[in-house]
């Protein structure tokens, strides 16, 4: 809590600082963030939120990409932000943040011990954790709108994982749990339709 105080002193700081110099940062982890960033690459956090926390203000005009900043633009800003816009057709964007899955981790817990303790309970475990895998990355659009099939497996369909938690559970479990991260970052940064 106290490391987690000092980190937001420090970067509140670097932006009241940086607002005079006119540069914009994540509010999270004080990144460099670009006009119309959702989400900060380097600690993915949405940006809205942490906005929020800080005091900061996020505007989003009509047809236009949102932007990060800490005065209320013109209106003749706005304008050219619309037609600038309207040339270059906006991709939706998920709404969905980053945050560890509590529940694949108790699964994996629970089950290894089930697995060789108690079998029928066991395979009722496997059976969820594939479930729970399937809903998790088809939560956040993994694997959509991949034109190649590719042994990346960031780039595998809901399915695909489900099925590898299924038959190959002590393999599958921990691996998906390893490339999470991974995952959820290609869907935010590739399109969804």
């Amino acid at each position: 809590m106290k490391k987690r105080f000092v980190k937001f002193l420090v970067i509140f700081t670097n932006i009241l600082i940086q607002d005079d110099i006119s540069m914009k940062q994540c509010p999270n982890c004080g990144s460099h963030a670009q006009d119309g960033w959702i989400l900060c690459p380097s600690c993915g956090m949405d940006m809205k939120k942490a906005a929020k926390i800080i005091g900061r203000d996020y505007y989003i005009y009509p047809e236009a990409e949102p932007v990060l900043t800490n005065q209320v633009p013109s209106p003749q800003q706005g304008k050219t932000t619309q037609s600038r816009t309207a040339e270059v057709p906006s991709r939706p964007i998920p709404d969905v943040t980053y945050s560890s899955n509590g529940l694949l981790i108790i699964l994996l817990i629970v089950t290894l011990p089930a697995v060789f303790t108690w079998l029928p309970l066991g395979w009722i475990c496997v059976i969820a954790s594939a479930i729970v895998v399937y809903i998790d990355v088809k939560g956040f659009h993994g694997g959509n709108n991949q034109k190649e099939h590719t042994f990346n497996s960031s780039t595998w369909s809901p399915l695909s994982w489900a099925l590898m938690v299924l038959l190959f559970w002590v393999i599958g479990m921990p691996f998906y749990l390893y490339r999470r991260r991974q995952i959820w970052e290609r869907s935010v940064a590739s399109p969804v339709t």
